[in-house]
């Protein structure tokens, strides 16, 4: 990676836990608690992330079947 990014570590329900921006090449980062992690390049002029985080729509209910 020749380029900085933006990181973002998130928890089991897809919260951004920890944010670091314009991370530079060769750094290596660690977050407890993180279970997955967002990367993108830093947009030019370093400006302030903009990280839109985006759930799953839950699912139906389910109803046994009625007798």
């Amino acid at each position: 990676m020749n380029y900085p990014i933006d990181v973002a570590f998130l928890d089991a329900s897809g919260r951004a836990i920890e944010v670091h921006v314009a991370v530079g090449p060769w750094k290596v980062l660690s977050c407890p608690g993180a279970v997955s992690v967002l990367e993108r390049p830093t947009p030019r002029g370093h400006e302030p992330p903009s990280l839109r985080l985006v759930a799953p729509a839950p699912s139906p209910p389910s109803y046994p079947d009625a007798a």
